[in-house]
């Protein structure tokens, strides 16, 4: 084999020592000896299986190497990301994405990383499958990154995380508080806490104290560069409360709540109360002490820091009791006006009848008669006020009275027709009696409009107009005397019969003695036999209505002393119900400085 010089490049013998064109010394070449190849025993199969077992290994270990470098590979971790999130699988992405420090993130991580919208969670796996230019969003949030090796052999990839922060603001309230991350609690004592994955996390809060227990859920979204810092007020449903009506008011109002009054001014408006949970899970109560009830409101639910509440000013029972008395108003004043007798008012003050009694004579005074029905009787109840003045209760309801009415000459037919008038009703409350009584009734209107809310039908009883009657004593002289062949005398007895039964009445109504006083003999045996059976019916509650008198026999004793027969009827109202009777009664009358007067009730038998 030719062998050439490395300094000269000479050619060399393999004999040769040194080079023969410039004496550089040359390597030696040892000399192989050719000897005769033994022949190999044959293999036993032992060693057969063994050699097969040991190219098996390889092979496998060779394989097992590159399935493994495969699966925690950066294209199969991206890969498998992928497919977590498209699946939703919250489990998946523990094991695959980590914090900055290498730890792998917690399920509630993961979740709230899922709660990202379509259109974010398809940015983060782009931003992760790819090194080119991705959305800012994602890019900043995640990305694939080796992260240590795998049984001390292969590179291992998992996605990281960029860590976020949170620092929660909690109301400084008296009370406890629970936090909850994802259903994960959180300390309400830490300021700053973390790391967490990016993602929308829900915060659960759950405030207690000595008014109630609200919760609360708040979304919160960590979304930054990495030790991004988002800061968080705890939003609680608690706040101080202050309570205020929609009217003022000049009696006493209340809040309850855990049995505590809380009092409302004379505006209508308490005091700061709290601080309380105004989500709707607690209820006060409102109270007021009217002077006819006292009114209460249950179950008002506390929605806001300044809550207005409407207070009824009364019951429906107190309701029905005002409206018994309007509708029996609107009786009389039919009556009333078509006797031309205010006197025949039970449900008016003494102060409303004399202002009705000026009305009424004015129209008198022009000959002119009213001649009507009652229809019907219409109220508004929620439009009521309440006032207090000159030491009274005054309730204050829209009405309308329907009547089928006419004001005419006395000599003529009436000419009927229905109209309807409205007022404001003023009702006055006697707390000593317990009942209400018409004090006004002005600013009459008519209208066809009025929208009642209670209804009552009248009694469509037709009055018919007779003018002002004359008194029986108006004009009588000193000489006037009993005679039973004097029509004239029976006829201003039979009058003055019928104006003591009327007055009678009124007295009864009104519980007052004085109505029907003039008419009596001082001293005589009436006087304290009708003062004591006025003030019987009163305590029980009796009304009547006079509905006709008539002599039937005039007993003359003396020309100063006659005994008046007569039938009377009545109608009579009481607990029972209505009533109409009749009675057969003797009465004897005396003439008294020439005025017929009552002196002693001889006898009265109910008529069947």
């Amino acid at each position: 084999m030719t062998r050439f010089c490395k300094e000269c490049g000479a050619p060399v013998s393999e004999n040769h020592s040194v080079c023969t064109e410039c004496g550089h010394r040359l390597p030696q070449v040892e000399k192989m000896e050719m000897t005769e190849p033994k022949p190999k025993p044959p293999k036993t199969k032992k060693q057969k299986a063994i050699v097969a077992a040991g190219m098996t290994a390889a092979i496998v270990l060779i394989g097992g190497s590159f399935f493994a470098s495969k699966q925690v590979s950066a294209e199969n971790t991206m890969k498998k990301f992928a497919e977590a999130i498209n699946q939703q699988n919250a489990d998946a992405l523990t094991s695959l994405v980590v914090h900055e420090d290498g730890s792998t993130i917690k399920k509630f991580e993961a979740e709230a990383m899922l709660n990202f919208s379509e259109e974010e969670l398809q940015a983060i796996k782009e931003s992760v499958a790819t090194t080119g230019e991705t959305p800012y969003f994602a890019d900043t949030l995640y990305s694939i990154e080796q992260n240590g090796k795998w049984l001390g052999l292969f590179n291992r990839y998992s996605v990281k995380a960029a860590d976020q922060y949170s620092e929660l603001f909690i109301p400084e309230e008296e009370g406890e508080i629970e936090l909850q991350l994802n259903g994960t609690p959180v300390s309400s004592d830490a300021v700053d806490t973390g790391p967490y994955a990016p993602g929308i996390y829900t915060l659960s809060s759950a405030f207690e104290n000595e008014y109630g227990t609200v919760t609360s859920q708040q979304d919160l979204t960590f979304a930054g560069t990495s030790g991004s810092l988002h800061s968080n007020t705890v939003e609680l449903d608690f706040d101080y409360v202050s309570f205020y009506l929609d009217q003022n008011t000049d009696y006493e109002t209340s809040v309850i709540l855990n049995d505590t009054k809380i009092p409302f001014d004379s505006w209508g408006v308490t005091e700061n109360i709290g601080p309380l949970p105004t989500d709707g899970s607690i209820t006060v109560s409102i109270e007021a002490e009217y002077p006819w009830e006292t009114v209460k409101v249950d179950k008002i639910a506390v929605e806001s820091s300044n809550q207005e509440v409407t207070l009824p000013l009364f019951t429906k029972e107190t309701e029905e009791k005002f409206t018994k008395v309007i509708a029996a108003y609107g009786e009389e004043w039919v009556k009333a006006r078509a006797k031309g007798d205010a006197s025949l008012f039970t449900t008016a003050t003494e102060e409303w009848m004399e202002e009705t009694h000026y009305m009424i004579d004015d129209v008198l005074s022009m000959e002119i008669v009213y001649s009507g029905q009652l229809d019907e009787v219409q109220l508004q109840p929620s439009q009521a006020a309440i006032t207090r003045w000159e030491n009274a209760d005054h309730l204050t309801v829209p009405v309308s009275f329907t009547t089928t009415d006419s004001y005419h000459l006395e000599s003529e037919k009436a000419t009927l027709a229905q109209q309807s008038v409205v007022c404001n009703m003023v009702l006055v409350y006697s707390e000593k009696e317990d009942q209400f009584k018409v004090d006004e009734c002005h600013t009459m209107n008519h209208t066809d409009s009025f929208s009642g809310e209670v209804t009552k039908e009248g009694s469509a009883e037709l009055h018919k107009g007779t003018g002002v009657k004359q008194n029986a004593n108006d004009n009588m002289d000193g000489e006037y005397e009993f005679s039973e062949d004097d029509s004239e005398s029976k006829e201003r007895l039979e009058t003055f019969m019928i104006e003591y039964n009327d007055a009678s009445i009124s007295a009864i109504n009104n519980v007052d003695f004085s109505y029907v006083s003039s008419m009596l003999v001082d001293g005589s045996p009436r006087v304290q036999e009708q003062s004591d059976f006025i003030d019987h019916l009163g305590s029980i509650g009796v009304t009547e209505e006079h509905v006709s008198t008539t002599l039937d026999k005039m007993e003359v004793i003396s020309s100063t002393e006659a005994l008046a027969h007569t039938t009377e009827t009545f109608v009579i109202y009481n607990d029972l119900g209505k009533h109409t009777k009749s009675y057969s009664t003797i009465t004897e009358v005396h003439v008294v400085d020439g005025e017929i007067k009552i002196y002693e009730l001889i006898s009265t038998d109910e008529i069947d």
